[in-house]
């Protein structure tokens, strides 16, 4: 068996995302605090699961990668895209395959790195096609480019699939704006 040594990633701090907007009504301080909350939850729920990764815990870890997984997907759907929240689904996803490889599942390890690229991907190439903005894709790129570099690196040491081929075939989106 080929093993990759772990990488645990742990949660992100929230940065000050205070950007000289005047929203200032009760409804979108609300909205931030529920988000803030739902991060925070995120954050927590990562930690617990690296906790039981780290106690050797696997199917406690599993559930709690999932967990996390689930809440970073509900802070992506909330706007405005922040990059905190895009990081919080790439590590999901990246905790998740990182598990799958230590219970030597190397084609679920590959689909969840898969899922990242792609997801990111289609994000991007809408956004890049639809609105052009410049400023939103330069918070998708960077996390883009690590999805795409990691898919690869984990094709080249454990081999790729017909989907992960493909996936790394697609042309880079930032070309078609």
């Amino acid at each position: 068996m080929n093993t990759i040594p772990i990488k645990v990633k742990t949660p992100l701090v929230p940065a000050d995302d205070d950007n000289g907007s005047a929203m200032s009504s009760d409804f979108f301080a609300d909205d931030r605090s529920a988000v803030t909350t739902l991060f925070g939850h995120w954050q927590q729920l990562t930690r617990q699961a690296n906790l039981a990764l780290l106690q050797q815990q696997l199917p406690a870890a599993r559930v709690g990668y999932q967990q996390a997984l689930q809440a970073a997907i509900q802070l992506q759907a909330q706007p405005p895209l922040q990059d905190p929240h895009l990081a919080a689904f790439v590590i999901s996803l990246h905790n998740l395959a990182d598990l799958a490889m230590l219970e030597e599942k190397p084609a679920e390890a590959r689909s969840l790195l898969g899922r990242a690229y792609r997801e990111l991907w289609e994000l991007c190439s809408a956004i890049s096609t639809a609105m052009r903005a410049p400023a939103v894709l330069q918070i998708i790129l960077p996390h883009l480019q690590l999805c795409r570099r990691e898919l690869a690196l984990f094709c080249h040491h454990f081999g790729p699939d017909a989907v992960s081929t493909k996936l790394l075939q697609l042309p880079w989106p930032e070309a078609s704006h």
